[in-house]
């Protein structure tokens, strides 16, 4: 049976990653994918090892939806600037960590000027390129 993990920077504990990505292998069985709805409906019965990560309280649900959505407008506007004398498009805000749980919206120039969230973004950068390259590598050897 295969073991699952948490990726870098995840809120899921490792028996939490292990149990949910046990589930949806078993929910993507031999067809080899699955839908997000799918997962979801599986997730509805109080049985499902998935149950208990989804909020079911509506109201709270709606809530922590709409700041989903915030973060996604936060996260998804962009601004041209200039990087060694030609125009990139770059996002405009960046989220980083402000004391333990806190999280606030940055603008590049204030993240390039506080040295803990500059970190932040680096850290987070080299994980994306390591990710990435592991990926590459993945594809590479399927080819």
């Amino acid at each position: 049976m295969k073991k699952y993990k948490p990726r870098n920077g995840s809120r899921l504990n490792q028996e939490q990653a292990n149990r949910y990505g046990q589930r949806i292998a078993q929910l993507i069985g031999d067809g080899g994918e699955v839908t997000a709805e799918a997962i979801l409906n599986d997730a509805k019965s109080p049985k499902s090892p998935l149950h208990d990560f989804f909020e079911w309280d509506d109201s709270e649900a709606a809530k922590k939806f709409r700041i989903h959505q915030a973060r996604y407008l936060a996260g998804n506007i962009a601004e041209v600037m200039i990087i060694e004398g030609k125009q990139s498009e770059q996002r405009s805000f960046f989220n980083v960590s402000k004391g333990k749980n806190e999280t606030v919206y940055v603008t590049v120039q204030k993240a390039i000027s506080n040295d803990g969230y500059k970190q932040q973004l680096l850290d987070r950068l080299i994980r994306h390129l390591q990710n990435t390259t592991d990926v590459m590598k993945l594809f590479k050897e399927h080819v």
